[in-house]
């Protein structure tokens, strides 16, 4: 009989031990993050990583995401949690806060240099663009942050249109670059995949000269579109033609974009244009000569037949 009370009181207690176990490490876990809250804020104003916290709404911030990362990550993934609070503050919290499943985008974090951590937070932080770009950080990892960080509010639009290309493109330009190609992203998206890749791959080889390029083009053609099946592959096959010539002092001689579309591609346009025209003019008027000799003989066979009526 002892040996049965003793096993069951046994059991209760471990079912009590079960139940708190979770609550008592997201409580520890809270009280982790807050320390590391507190580093940041001594280290420099919370308000350079966004919007302060009261002492109350910090608290229970923090207690809410400890017991979100307990179950999605267990307590490693509150450490991983902890040494980012430390670098990019209260906007951190927000961000795992704000999201279902936070894993994916706290591990690209850590994977940013210590300096970027709090700029990435902040972006992740901001409402509607920062949960698309969670969004693409959790398809394609710590890349879209750095392109963010490098380039705030256009690693969206190159994931977007361009993937996991886009984002390490994205990497290689500075802003001006970036905005330029940034550009003409809807229209590379158009492109077939193979093409695509190559023409993204072409940018990054020599970013410069491409993107003074398309700047040239956007000002001397406006509301022309650029990269075209067409186009495009004429500018992979022979790219210095439409770049132009790289000189000894390191200059670029202005490309022949301009002269070579209308060269090229607009004659070949209108010499199509010249055939099919009248091809398809003649094809019409095959069609309606059948229509009308349809119509004929249909209106005849209705009079022969009334004709027999009678």
């Amino acid at each position: 009989m002892k040996s049965q009370n003793f096993l069951a009181r046994s059991l209760a207690l471990g079912c009590i031990v079960l139940f708190l176990s979770p609550t008592v490490a997201s409580a520890s876990g809270a009280s982790m993050l807050l320390k590391q809250l507190g580093k940041y804020a001594g280290k420099q104003s919370v308000k350079e990583g966004g919007e302060a916290l009261s002492k109350e709404a910090g608290e229970a911030l923090a207690q809410r995401v400890a017991q979100k990362l307990t179950r999605t990550g267990g307590e490693a993934s509150i450490e991983t949690a902890g040494r980012l609070v430390a670098r990019g503050g209260p906007d951190v919290l927000r961000t795992v806060d704000s999201l279902p499943d936070p894993m994916p985008v706290l591990r690209a974090l850590d994977e940013l240099a210590e300096d970027q951590v709090a700029t990435a937070a902040s972006r992740l932080a901001s409402g509607s663009a920062g949960k698309e770009l969670a969004q693409w950080t959790t398809k394609h990892g710590a890349s879209v942050l750095r392109a963010e960080v490098r380039h705030p509010g256009l690693a969206s639009k190159f994931v977007r249109n361009l993937g996991d290309e886009g984002a390490e493109l994205a990497s290689k330009l500075g802003t001006d670059q970036a905005v330029a190609v940034a550009k003409h992203a809807d229209d590379m998206a158009k492109l077939p995949q193979p093409m695509r890749s190559k023409l993204v791959a072409a940018i990054g080889r020599q970013p410069e000269r491409y993107t003074a390029a398309m700047g040239r083009f956007v000002r001397d053609n406006p509301g022309k579109v650029l990269f075209t099946v067409a186009t495009t592959g004429v500018i992979l096959s022979n790219p210095d033609a439409f770049l132009g010539t790289l000189g000894a002092d390191g200059t670029v001689a202005p490309g022949l974009i301009d002269r070579t579309l209308d060269k090229t591609v607009t004659p070949v346009i209108n010499r199509v244009m010249w055939v099919l025209l009248p091809a398809l003019a003649i094809a019409a008027l095959i069609l309606l000569f059948r229509f009308w000799s349809l119509t004929t003989w249909i209106a005849g066979r209705k009079s022969e037949k009334s004709a027999d009526d009678h």
